[in-house]
């Protein structure tokens, strides 16, 4: 557990620079520094991290001639066709004659660079975000849809200023990497049919209405998980055990494995959050614009996964909150929103930055704590094994 301390704390300290005014040269070096730091920690790693066997056993034997049809034996999905785009990745590298610790060190160098492009082109205080993204899109050690997350991160800033081929083709590259990124075309539709009807800017009370009436519809939610396993099964064989895999995930597990989300202070955080945001959105618009571009778009995906993950949340235990918190990862932003409660709060005085910038360091901290140590899959983070402990 050491060395997780010895590189995240240093990390989440030197977001103290988004607290003070420095020259943003000087941010952006800093960054490419954690790029670098991140990029080589979970590089060169070995056997350690979720599903390491699985992935490691798949790179060992992909070609060319199969990256379309090459199918996966798991025990919880059991059989999967994996996707092509992940596939050409692990062929083009393992065909060279390259080892593992190659694919991982570049898809960590991509995934690393996504979140900074994405934190240094949509907010103003990209230190901030880039954190936040670390404790909020990504695991420790990521699997093949925290590729397909970052490099659909990318797509947005083009969505919203209207660049539809090129927001097609980075959705595509995603989609290519994880189905689950099939969403980012559902977005797509929902904000082309938003703009026409010029409803981009979504009034508060329509938020609050939609937020509030979820807890009603959740009461009957979970009749209705056959039918979400019916119509997955549409999309083919692949997410339909997916689904079924999540959908019927006992009680037992969510409770004595997955601690931290299922508790009490998680849920009421995730609504006074929600709340809170809401009236800085409605009362502080010129900060909130000025502190990320696109808002009031990146607001509307913010409060769109919001909404959605809350319609399951009363009823975790049935695996739904997990499956959907899958899908809705992929337009999830909540990294880029949450930030502004600081924001916001260090705008009232700038002789309380210290302790407004203490309070952001106790809550990211707490949020990589639960990623890494209090997480469901912490056994396979604990103890960190290197490649350099494979070869001793």
């Amino acid at each position: 557990m050491l060395i997780y301390f010895l590189v995240y704390i240093p990390f989440i300290l030197c977001s103290y620079y988004d607290f003070v005014v420095i020259p943003l040269s000087r941010k952006k070096h800093l960054m490419w520094i954690w790029i670098v730091v991140f990029t080589l920690f979970r590089g060169l790693r070995w056997k350690t991290g979720t599903d390491w066997d699985q992935f490691y056993y798949v790179f060992m034997h992909s070609q060319f001639d199969h990256i379309f049809n090459y199918v996966r034996n798991s025990d919880f999905y059991g059989t999967k066709t994996m996707e092509f785009g992940y596939m050409f990745i692990n062929a083009i590298i393992h065909e060279a004659g390259l080892p593992y610790t190659v694919f991982l060190i570049l898809t960590n160098w991509l995934i690393m660079y996504c979140l900074y492009k994405f934190s240094w082109n949509n907010s103003k205080y990209p230190l901030i975000t880039f954190l936040c993204l670390m404790g909020f899109v990504d695991l420790p050690f990521p699997v093949r849809q925290t590729i397909a997350i970052s490099i659909g991160l990318l797509s947005f800033e083009y969505l919203f200023t209207k660049k539809y081929i090129k927001f097609i083709i980075i959705a595509l590259i995603s989609i290519s990497i994880h189905q689950s990124a099939f969403v980012l075309l559902i977005i797509l539709f929902v904000t082309f049919i938003l703009r026409k009807s010029k409803s981009i800017n979504i009034s508060w009370k329509y938020y609050t209405f939609a937020y509030i009436a979820t807890f009603l519809i959740s009461l009957v939610f979970d009749k209705y998980i056959q039918s979400i396993i019916f119509i997955a099964g549409l999309l083919g064989e692949s997410a339909s055990s997916s689904v079924a895999y999540y959908a019927n995930l006992n009680t037992t597990y969510f409770i004595d494995n997955y601690r931290i989300s299922s508790s009490l202070f998680q849920g009421i955080s995730f609504h006074v959050f929600f709340f809170l945001l809401l009236f800085i959105r409605e009362k502080y618009n010129k900060m909130c614009h000025d502190s990320i571009s696109h808002f009031e778009s990146y607001f509307f995906l913010y409060a769109l996964s919001a909404i959605i993950l809350n319609l399951v949340r009363q009823n975790e235990a049935s695996g739904m909150f997990e499956l959907l918190s899958r899908i809705t990862a992929v337009f999830d932003v909540s990294a880029l929103i949450l930030p502004l409660i600081f924001i916001w709060l260090k705008s009232f005085s700038n002789r309380y930055n210290f302790v407004i910038y203490i309070l952001f360091v106790i809550f990211i901290g707490y949020k990589f704590y639960n990623q890494i140590e209090n997480n469901v899959y912490s056994d396979l983070f604990i103890p960190y094994k290197s490649i350099f402990d494979c070869i001793i």
